[in-house]
């Protein structure tokens, strides 16, 4: 039998969440229109590719994860709507 409980972890999440959504935002900013690949540990820079590589369906998963966080007509949403199959 599973019995109910408090929801104690809620803002352990939403720290959690917060963080990632600064990432993406600053991700975003780095890279434009193109796909994040890689970035460089010692100076951050970000290497890119246009059309994804391996990592194309991760950032696209990360863009709309951030989109159901912002309002509406955002600059992520676009870039999510751009990175959609």
């Amino acid at each position: 039998m599973t019995t109910s409980r408090p929801d104690t972890d809620a803002a352990p999440r939403e720290t959690a969440l917060g963080l990632l959504l600064q990432r993406v935002h600053g991700t975003a900013s780095a890279v434009g229109d193109r796909f994040p690949l890689y970035a460089d540990p010692a100076d951050g820079r970000w290497t890119t590719t246009r059309r994804g590589s391996w990592t194309g369906g991760f950032w696209a998963g990360l863009l709309r994860l951030a989109t159901a966080q912002e309002p509406a007509g955002s600059a992520l949403q676009d870039l999510a709507r751009d990175t959609a199959v």
